[in-house]
């Protein structure tokens, strides 16, 4: 009898459970990636973990925005880690948009165990509310690698480490990672990692912590790594954090690696550091706590080159250079450091920071002038900029340049993409448009580009693929206005280019209109493009 109503009772549940999972389009193929658009596809994704083939990478892609606060609610959305327990590597590419809201079980994460390849993850956290952190443990190994690149995480975290909890195996790539949070009752961890153990060419660059971190119980805490075993480069990294420690007692404190410890007495291991500081404040610290590294073995080799760290800390260190908050101010301070690709700097006013906070996904963006340069998605938008300003966009090393659409407004005086631009809107006048190695436009209704101006220079030309060594790019395609619409689309006025020049590409499948035109081009480069296929110039003078 007592089985039966615990049979009963089990049925009843199932009965009364809501399934809220929704399966994403795709085939989770590279060609046709998984495209998730809800929070109900990850309550898929979970489900099939147990039925996935080991030898069959799975693909997905985020396509928009994800609004998680149902899991704040508990119930059929309370969340739990997705686990690959089949050992199949994941690759999951947010592209940029954000998951919002998402509150896990006690210091949960996204992702929980498994070989992993997760790029452009923006996790953002709700207000008062506890996120979670990216992974829990992520695993690599020969053809299956390891890699967190351009991930963000941004909100409040429990005391767990927010990119990953340990990492194992060897030729691990953290890349672009930014985590700006605050962490509470925390113990022993570091701030992004806890245990890194993953050695053989395993790298960490452009990756950064911003952030509080309070305390309990005579801490020990790293603003990166709590335990390093293995081989490590950190390259272009910073730590900028206050420790709080809300207990009576002192703290072991270290910017970023706490305890670098070998799994074998026998095993030399190394830990080289180039181009990186630590700033912050902290109090109350045990005299072995350090700026950088802090217990450190006698097998391990470490290698500091240009590194400093902020006498704000109050802490010595056996490796970096001490500097004044002053000195960290200046760009001078700095040597061999890349501030045109990597680090951007205000002179006098504050501390270096890495390009990748502030940019989108696979895109540097360089903008001069007064106005503010946001991206959102794959929108650019200039506000309160004009007519004398520049905006520079090129892709990073081994990736597409992620941009379709620039707003500008009050116009610029030069704009260049590297790579493809499907759609511009500059209502004030612009003195030139270069698209380098990508195409310009996009089939369709409309126009796809519309700028003004009195005598612009509009070049689209082919470049040398660095990988392939091919000529790419330099077609334009659709509509194109040199002039101005009213809100009912309707031209109001007309501009003039002084060139429109094709260099190795074609005119496509469209329409160029304008007031006027004094100079046009099409020309082949290296036997390719220099056609014209369907394509109409229209001038309104």
């Amino acid at each position: 009898m007592k089985k039966a109503l615990t049979l009963l009772l089990l049925v009843s549940i199932s009965l009364f459970a809501e399934d809220v999972s929704v399966k994403p389009a795709g085939e989770g193929t590279e060609e046709s990636p998984y495209l998730f658009d809800c929070l109900e596809n990850f309550f898929w994704l979970r489900q099939q973990t147990s039925e996935m083939d080991p030898n069959v990478p799975v693909y997905c892609k985020q396509i928009k925005d994800i609004d998680a606060s149902a899991t704040q609610q508990g119930g059929d959305y309370a969340w739990s880690d997705i686990n690959f327990s089949k050992n199949n590597l994941f690759i999951y590419d947010g592209q940029g948009y954000n998951i919002e809201g998402l509150e896990p079980n006690e210091n949960g994460a996204l992702f929980g165990t498994g070989y992993m390849q997760l790029k452009n993850i923006r996790i953002k956290g709700a207000e008062d509310k506890k996120t979670c952190a990216l992974t829990k443990t992520l695993r690599s190994s020969d053809g299956k690698n390891g890699l967190l690149e351009n991930c963000h995480i941004k909100g409040l975290l429990g005391s767990s480490a927010a990119l990953a909890h340990n990492v194992q195996g060897y030729d691990v790539k953290i890349s672009g990672c930014i985590v700006e949070a605050e962490m509470e009752g925390i113990k022993q961890e570091g701030a992004l990692i806890s245990v890194f153990g993953a050695g053989k060419n395993s790298v960490i660059k452009n990756t950064c912590f911003k952030g509080k971190i309070k305390t309990v119980s005579s801490p020990r805490v790293s603003g990166f790594i709590y335990r390093l075993e293995s081989n490590l480069k950190l390259e272009d990294c910073y730590a900028d954090f206050e420790v709080d420690n809300t207990e009576e007692g002192k703290s072991n404190v270290a910017g970023f690696l706490y305890m670098i410890s070998s799994f074998s007495d026998t095993n030399i291991v190394s830990v080289n550091a180039e181009h990186c500081y630590v700033t912050g404040k902290t109090n109350n610290t045990y005299p072995q706590s350090r700026a950088f590294f802090s217990k450190v073995e006698d097998n391990f080799k470490i290698s500091v080159k240009d590194c400093y760290y902020n006498e704000t800390l109050n802490l010595t260190d056996d490796y970096a250079t001490l500097k004044t908050d002053e000195e960290m101010k200046q760009q001078a301070t700095y040597e061999n450091w890349d501030f045109n690709n990597v680090w951007e700097i205000k002179e006098g006013e504050s501390l270096p920071k890495l390009r990748a906070e502030k940019e989108y996904p696979g895109v540097n963006i360089k903008y001069k002038g007064k106005g503010s340069c946001a991206k959102i998605n794959d929108v650019i938008t200039i506000e309160d900029g004009s007519e004398k300003d520049s905006l520079i966009i090129s892709p990073l090393p081994d990736t597409p340049c992620q941009v379709k659409k620039i707003l500008a407004p009050n116009g610029l005086k030069k704009l260049r993409v590297d790579g493809n631009l499907e759609e511009l809107l500059i209502e004030g006048p612009i003195g030139s448009i270069l698209i380098n190695g990508g195409n310009l436009g996009k089939e369709g209704e409309g126009y796809a580009v519309i700028f003004s101006g009195d005598k612009t220079k509009v070049q689209v030309k082919t470049a040398k693929n660095k990988a392939t060594k091919e000529l790419q790019g330099g077609n334009v395609r659709g509509n194109l206005l040199c002039g101005t619409q009213n809100e009912e689309g309707e031209i109001t006025s007309y501009g003039q280019i002084k060139k429109f020049n094709v260099l190795g590409g074609n005119l496509e499948n469209g329409k160029l209109t304008t007031g006027k035109l004094e100079g046009f081009k099409v020309k082949a480069k290296n036997g390719k493009g220099g056609e014209i296929i369907n394509f109409e110039i229209e001038e309104k003078q």
